[in-house]
């Protein structure tokens, strides 16, 4: 696996220079996509802001802080998740008697607030004076995908970080090197932002199958046969059967037709090419529709349908 160093280096740099020159903000936006290193950085940033080993600005990864926090057992580290659709109050109320007081090894806290976007506005400014009018050094990092989503109020008082995207052919390459095959490669590449993202997905039972089908449907599609229609019924609705399956088909579906697109661009005619492009969209309406809560069998068909007539 590779270290926050080799994976985000303008990130660990700059993250680097500010503990070395002791000039760590007092809080930090992360931003950048699943897989990007965000969740492991923010708990080495901590580990670091926590570490017993004050010979060295980062975290030794030896003391017995460091190896807490990597373990998520240290009374200092505080994470804030959603509970449901958004961060409320409620959370807040449960935190502040952690966070109003001084750290119970140290004067130091730190809290970790995950998919910051789904913060609601009183819980936002409710965790403001806490980041304003700490008790004791408190360090507050922020991630979220989404920075147009999170409120210009956190935004305005954070240091932004961004964490860049693994360029897909690197991705591919580390895959192959695995022992992927390429078409697999390929698709994961897409699809992931990390290494260690799409080997979990290779690796797991249904993934080959899953695949084999997704492609035989996308060639009934992209060859507008009616048997996609039939195609749905027979193989996608048994196979896909809980929301991670079919949020996956939907996914690879959308990357492979993109793929297949691109593979053959410089032979397809005006007409084809309209046609691709008529079906990727499609593919993206469809996942929408299925994310809106309609059945994701008549998303499906609607999507054979479509595309067949």
């Amino acid at each position: 696996m590779k270290t926050i160093q080799e994976r985000q280096p303008i990130v660990y740099q700059t993250l680097f220079n500010a503990l070395k020159h002791h000039a760590l903000s007092h809080a930090y936006l992360f931003v950048g996509e699943s897989g990007t290193g965000k969740q492991s950085t923010a708990n080495w940033l901590a580990s670091s802001f926590l570490c017993q080993d004050s010979t060295t600005p980062v975290a030794c990864g030896n003391c017995s802080s460091c190896k807490r926090i990597h373990d998520q057992q240290h009374p200092d580290v505080h994470h804030l998740l959603p509970e449901g659709q958004s961060i409320k109050v409620n959370q807040m109320l449960a935190i502040k008697s952690h966070l109003g007081k001084s750290g119970m090894e140290s004067a130091k806290q730190v809290l970790i607030v995950h998919q910051t976007e789904r913060l609601t506005t009183a819980a936002a400014n409710s965790l403001l004076k806490f980041i304003e009018e700490p008790e004791g050094e408190l360090l507050v990092i922020f991630l979220t995908s989404n920075r147009q989503s999170v409120l210009p109020t956190i935004q305005s008082r954070c240091q932004v970080v961004y964490f860049q995207q693994i360029p897909s052919d690197e991705l591919m390459s580390q895959f192959m090197s695995e022992g992927m095959l390429k078409k697999h490669a390929v698709l994961l590449a897409e699809i992931v932002n990390s290494t260690e993202q799409g080997l979990a997905l290779y690796q797991e039972e249904w993934f080959e199958e899953t695949v084999t089908i997704m492609e035989k449907w996308a060639d009934y599609l992209s060859k507008r046969d009616p048997y996609a229609f039939v195609y749905v019924q027979q193989k996608i609705v048994p196979v896909f059967k809980d929301k991670t399956q079919q949020s996956w088909l939907f996914t690879c579906l959308t990357a492979h037709i993109k793929q297949t697109f691109l593979t053959q661009i410089s032979t397809l005619s005006q007409e084809e090419e309209y046609f691709f492009v008529k079906l990727q969209n499609s593919a993206l309406e469809a996942t929408k529709k299925w994310q809106a809560n309609v059945s994701f069998q008549n998303v499906c068909e609607q999507l054979a349908a479509k595309i067949t007539k």
